[in-house]
């Protein structure tokens, strides 16, 4: 976690590690999270984001952005996905 101070407010912000984000996308490629903690998908060029396991044709890798959360992809403005549907799934919702 990365702590901003701002004038008279602390933010945190989720920092996430090159290696952390290679094996979400290994996770991704493979559609299996068996090995890490549930995460979300989000691609910039659509604004959606997605389960891992979603059957939906893989973004490029320079368009995707991970999410602990659903309601960290919903703050950064993404939408859920209408196929897979992450914001039903509890695993999902803020830890």
């Amino acid at each position: 976690m990365v702590h901003l101070h701002a004038a008279d407010a602390v933010a945190t912000i989720p920092v996430t590690t090159a290696l952390e984000d290679d094996a979400r996308w290994s996770a991704m490629i493979d559609r299996d999270t068996s090995d890490i903690d549930p995460f979300v998908i989000a691609v910039a060029t659509t604004g959606i984001y997605c389960r891992v396991g979603c059957p939906a044709r893989r973004p490029l890798r320079k368009n995707v952005r991970f999410y602990d959360t659903v309601e960290d992809a919903q703050a950064a403005g993404y939408r859920a996905c209408k196929r897979c549907h992450p914001d039903e799934s509890s695993e999902l919702h803020a830890r």
